[in-house]
């Protein structure tokens, strides 16, 4: 891919992301936490967690990005900065945030098998009006819904729910299981952002991932 051609399509993913932001900012008010998974791996949801945590923070909201996906944590990678150390320690995680790359963009990871067995609802409530208190907006990144119990923990109590869809894939029974599983735990899901990750997401999280097919946005009540 030429320069020219890259630096179009970063654009061209920065924009929807852009609108993204409008569209959760106009569903979602500050403080407010929201899960970005997907029923199947491989459809992009780091790619939007970090693009929608870019996108608040770009616009002055104080935000952290939460990696809550121990068995494939890509959220460092993602924003291009160091690997982040897991923080367990419950009562230091809102505190914990790093520098995000970009300014009033903090990045935290609880991405540690130990987690989801040290959170209970009263902890998991605590935690969150924690965040609400000292950010604007708390993105969670979440390993596929069906698997992520962390970020299904998160779910449960969030202020809505985001999936990632690859553009183009056929539909599979996990997708209605996933949506199955957010109905019973009471998730608000506010819509769906259909990607152009390709089938098989490389670790390695540049933008070659999008650049067939940048992001596309579809966020909308009632998806």
């Amino acid at each position: 891919m030429h320069n020219g051609e890259g630096s179009t399509v970063e654009q061209h993913l920065q924009e929807n992301y852009r609108l993204l932001r409008v569209s959760v900012e106009a569903l979602v008010a500050a403080p407010g936490l929201i899960v970005v998974s997907s029923a199947l791996s491989g459809d992009g949801k780091t790619e939007v967690a970090c693009g929608l945590a870019r996108a608040l923070a770009e616009c002055g909201h104080k935000t952290a990005l939460i990696d809550t996906n121990w068995q494939h944590p890509s959220v460092a990678a993602s924003l291009g900065i160091d690997e982040i150390a897991p923080v367990m320690q419950l009562d230091r995680i809102a505190d914990s945030g790093r520098n995000g790359a970009v300014k009033n963009l903090e990045a935290i990871s609880v991405a540690d098998q130990r987690f989801p067995a040290l959170i209970s609802t009263p902890v998991m409530q605590a935690l969150i009006a924690d965040l609400h208190s000292r950010y604007h907006y708390t993105i969670i990144d979440s390993a596929s819904i069906n698997v992520g119990m962390a970020g299904l923990q998160f779910a449960r109590f969030a202020d809505g729910v985001l999936l990632a869809v690859r553009l183009g894939r056929a539909p599979k029974p996990a997708d209605k299981m996933a949506i199955g599983t957010l109905e019973r735990v009471g998730a608000r899901v506010l819509g769906i952002v259909a990607t152009g990750a390709q089938e098989h997401t490389p670790k390695s999280t540049s933008m070659a991932a999008f650049e067939q097919e940048p992001a596309r946005v579809a966020v909308g009540v009632g998806v």
